[in-house]
């Protein structure tokens, strides 16, 4: 087993300094991160810097915002914190997941495809370059969650797949690109938040598998990341009654849970990070303040996104003043997180440089491997024939129809190139969604494109399209990644595209969520089906090039859909 990267300074002359000149108080507070915005009024800015300040609290979770905006504060919480602040985001698939004006890789089930792990290990890195830049050195990622659950309302697409061994793999080469670049990856959600009907941001998940099932399949990944050096681990807010039995008691209160099993059965010796104090599955439960010495109690290094730092650090010193806990038992997780500390280079920090900021997170390099990334995740499902779809388009008359889903969110990932403003129609390049732009460069004129719009009335003939052409294109925008609401797919639309499926003319381009396949349920009896996990002007790119003949699918299916599309299919 490899040791955390940081047990080497545990020792360290600068660590136990530190350690005998804070006061208990300020011990603990080294153990409490809170959120920040780059994004929010000045009012949010000054009550960050008081607690920074005041409590000399240990570190930022920053959430949404502008780049700019977060180094600009990033600086000015530095300067005035006692001991240097470690500053984390949820950072799955890139800065993009957070903040404003910075890149976005694929979803991990897009990178579940891929034969290459390779290519993961840079991502890792890149994103760990994007993270050092940006003054920031803990990513909350990899997700390890093993994704066995369709209907998973919370984690599915942020999950490399089904199959334990793929998930480990792929989340080692994830780790070892951010940790080799001096950033701290965090395995999630742990135990294993992969098998649940509950998203924990609004209630808590029940677990209901016994032992044996959790030891073989949820915990499996989170051991071999133990094996592998991961820094820390993030404990989810799951109810698991073979772990611990007390109702109403989330796994990131649970002592049995926390210490019991990832401490000392698995030997974890990095940093356990409780997820957001705020989420509903605990805070619905406890009172701020009341969580956090509830969360420090069950064995827990960091009290992530505490929502009222003066309590917990009373109610935490008062519990250690009282022998509820031992004093060396704050010291050992104080000194874990001041070493932590040392490894991620903050004892020599230095401000982020501002100038060229956004440049820099926008690399050419890394533009190049999210293009790569999408052409090697893409995934054909089903193959008709032998060669490409538009191999014989001198032949046959081609339609392509963009059925676009119109979400709340919908626009900005579908339709980024053009205002969504039109019905059902043929229109001309201006207005084509991104796939048809690109067909229409390369064979202006050849395809007739259409757009259907979901919450538009017009009506789409579909058998007076079907006689007029010979094939028909069907691409799918704006799909929801999570499954609430069908994926945002209405019962009309689903209609309509097992009609097409059914005809055996459709080719079809599923630019969304694997599952959200699955309520297609003729999807099979298309001529091809080309899946690309998301909807990106990268894998629009490689859609377009595989219909053109230009790219060879080479992704495998993560996860099984039904019975016509199974794990490994591709």
């Amino acid at each position: 087993m490899k040791k955390t990267p940081f047990h080497s300074y545990l020792q360290s002359e600068w660590v136990q300094s530190q350690l005998k000149r804070l006061s208990l108080e300020e011990k603990i507070a080294q153990l409490i991160h809170i959120a920040a915005y780059s994004n929010r009024d000045e009012s949010h800015y000054q009550k960050v810097l008081s607690l920074v300040k005041t409590y000399k609290i240990g570190g930022l979770i920053f959430f949404q915002g502008h780049p700019l905006k977060q180094a600009e504060l990033t600086n000015l919480y530095q300067e005035h914190s006692d001991i240097p602040l470690m500053i984390s985001m949820d950072a799955e698939w890139g800065l993009g997941m957070r903040l404003d004006d910075t890149l976005s890789f694929p979803y991990q089930m897009a990178l579940g495809a891929l034969q290459d792990n390779r290519l993961i290990y840079e991502m890792g890195a890149e994103i760990a370059r994007q993270c050092s830049r940006l003054g920031m050195q803990v990513n909350f990622a990899p997700v390890v969650d093993i994704n066995n659950n369709p209907a998973n309302p919370v984690i599915g697409f942020r999950s490399f797949g089904e199959e334990k061994e793929a998930v480990v793999q792929k989340a080692k080469a994830y780790m070892q690109g951010m940790q080799d670049q001096g950033v701290m990856a965090s395995a999630k959600h742990f135990p294993g938040h992969g098998d649940t009907a509950t998203d924990s941001h609004f209630d808590l998940p029940v677990i209901h598998h016994n032992k044996a099932r959790l030891e073989e399949v949820e915990l499996y990944p989170f051991r071999a990341l133990i094996d592998e050096g991961i820094g820390s681990m993030m404990v989810a807010h799951l109810q698991i009654p073979a772990l611990d039995d007390r109702e109403n008691t989330p796994s990131t209160v649970s002592k049995p849970i926390v210490t019991g099993l990832l401490k000392e059965k698995m030997g974890f010796e990095g940093l356990a990070f409780t997820d957001a104090l705020d989420m509903k599955g605990i805070a619905n439960l406890y009172e701020p303040g009341e969580v956090d010495l509830k969360a420090f109690l069950a064995g827990n290094d960091v009290l992530l996104f505490s929502e009222d730092v003066p309590t917990a650090v009373e109610k935490i010193a008062r519990a250690v003043r009282a022998g509820e806990v031992a004093e060396e038992e704050l010291d050992l997780r104080c000194a874990k997180n001041l070493a932590a500390k040392q490894w991620l280079g903050l004892t020599s920090h230095q401000p982020v440089v501002l100038e060229n900021l956004v440049e820099d997170l926008h690399p050419q390099s890394a533009i190049e491997l999210n293009q790569q990334l999408a052409d090697q995740s893409v995934t054909l499902l089903k193959k008709q024939s032998t060669g490409f779809p538009m191999a014989h388009l001198a032949e046959e008359r081609w339609a392509s129809i963009a059925f676009v889903c119109q979400t709340e969110t919908s626009a900005s990932g579908a339709l980024q190139h053009h205002t969504i403003d039109k019905g059902f129609q043929e229109n001309t390049e201006s207005s084509l969604v991104f796939l048809q732009q690109l067909l229409e460069k390369q064979l202006p004129g050849k395809v007739s494109h259409y757009q259907v719009f979901s919450q538009d009335k017009k009506n789409l003939d579909i058998a007076q399209l079907l006689e007029q052409y010979d094939r028909v294109l069907v691409s799918i925008h704006g799909l929801k990644m999570k499954a609430l609401d069908n994926f945002g797919l209405s019962p009309d639309f689903i209609e309509k595209l097992n009609r097409l499926a059914a005809s055996g003319k459709a080719t079809i381009c599923w630019l969304g969520n694997p599952y959200a396949l699955g309520l297609i349920e003729k999807s099979h009896q298309a001529r091809e089906v080309l899946l690309t996990y998301q909807e990106s002007s990268y894998t629009q790119q490689a859609a377009a090039n595989w219909l053109l003949g230009k790219l060879q699918p080479q992704g495998k299916l993560p996860v099984t859909v039904n019975q016509h599309f199974v794990r490994g299919q591709g």
